[in-house]
C-alpha cells in the first residue's frame, strides 16, 4: 500500500487530479442526466376484442369473464411486473362485455420527458399494451395514465328516461326485427342491469304494452296507423346512470345520451335494443 502512495505520488501532476476530477464530474452528471426512476404505477385500461386488427370492439362474453384482481404477470426472474386490482365489466350486448381493468405496473419515469413507460410503450391514453398474465392475455387500450388516473374529470348522475321497443318488424307476419311478445313480458319493474361491481347502471321504474302499431297503405296510397293482433311495444320507463364528459353525456361506456338513440338493455334474462323517445 505505501509503495502504491509513493507511485501516486511521484507520477500524479497537479493536472492530472484536475483532469481526473474533470472526468468523474463529467460522468456523474451524464448519470443523472441519464437516471430513470423505477415505480410501481396504477393505470386504467380497456380490454379490446382479443384479435387485433378488431381491436376497437369489445371482446366476447367467454373471453370478457377470465380476467380476475390478483392476477400477475411475471417477468423472466419470476418477479411481478403487473397485476390487476380492480375489474369492472357490464354487458354490451347479448354476446359481448365492456371491461376496464386497473393495473398496477412496473414502469420507468423520465423526468425530462414527464412520462411514464413501461413494456417499450409510454402510459398515456390511446396507447395500447400487451399483457401476458398468467391466466390471460390481451390487447389493452389505455384510458387513465398515472398522471389521470385519481382525477375525475367527469361527473356521473341518474337522470330519468322513456324508451320504446317496437316489438313488429317490417313484415307483417314476423320476420328480422319482430320481437315475440313474451320477450317483452318478462321485464319487469325493480329489473336492474349492474356492472361487476353490483352499481346500478340502469333500474326499470315502469313498463307498459301495447299492440304494436303498423303503418299501412290503402289502394288511393293513404297512410294509416293500424295496431297488430299479436306483437306488442313497450314503453319503458329506466333510471339511467349517465356519465357526463365536457359537456357530452353518454350511457354504457360510449353510447349517446340523447333523443333518438338506441341503447342496449341487457337483463339477466332479457336483451332488447329500445330508442330514447324522451329525457325527464
Amino acid at each position: 500500500m505505501k509503495k502504491i502512495r509513493k507511485l501516486l505520488k511521484n507520477r500524479l501532476t497537479s493536472f492530472d487530479i484536475v483532469f481526473g476530477l474533470i472526468f468523474l464530474v463529467v460522468i456523474l452528471g451524464i448519470f443523472l442526466f441519464f437516471k430513470r426512476k423505477t415505480e410501481y404505477v396504477n393505470i386504467r385500461v380497456k380490454v379490446t376484442d382479443q384479435d387485433i386488427l378488431y381491436a376497437h370492439t369489445n371482446p366476447k362474453n367467454w373471453y370478457a369473464n377470465r380476467f380476475n384482481v390478483g392476477d400477475k404477470e411475471l417477468n423472466g426472474l419470476g418477479q411481478t411486473i403487473s397485476q390487476i386490482t380492480n375489474v369492472e365489466s357490464f354487458d354490451i350486448s347479448e354476446n359481448t362485455s365492456t371491461v376496464y381493468l386497473d393495473i398496477n405496473i412496473k414502469s420507468v419515469y423520465n423526468k425530462h420527458t414527464k412520462l411514464y413507460t413501461a413494456k417499450g410503450t409510454n402510459l398515456t391514453f390511446g396507447n395500447t399494451i400487451r399483457f401476458n398474465f398468467l391466466d390471460v392475455s390481451f390487447m389493452g387500450l389505455i384510458t387513465e395514465s398515472p398522471d389521470t388516473l385519481n382525477q375525475k374529470d367527469y361527473q356521473e348522475e341518474t337522470r330519468e328516461i322513456v324508451v320504446i321497443e317496437r316489438g313488429a318488424g317490417p313484415l307483417l307476419y314476423g320476420g328480422p326485427g319482430s320481437i315475440e311478445p313474451e320477450v317483452l313480458e318478462k321485464i319487469k319493474v325493480g329489473d336492474t342491469i349492474n356492472d361487476s361491481n353490483g352499481k346500478i347502471l340502469a333500474k326499470v321504474k315502469n313498463i307498459s304494452l301495447r299492440p304494436a302499431q303498423r303503418i299501412t297503405q290503402t289502394n288511393g296510397g293513404d297512410l294509416l296507423v293500424r295496431y297488430d293482433p299479436y306483437y306488442k311495444d313497450a314503453l319503458i320507463t329506466i333510471d339511467i346512470l349517465v356519465k357526463n364528459y365536457k359537456g357530452d353525456e353518454f350511457v354504457f361506456d360510449t353510447y349517446p345520451f340523447k333523443i333518438g338513440s338506441e341503447i342496449p338493455l341487457n337483463f339477466t334474462y332479457t336483451s332488447i335494443l329500445p330508442r330514447i323517445i324522451e329525457i325527464k
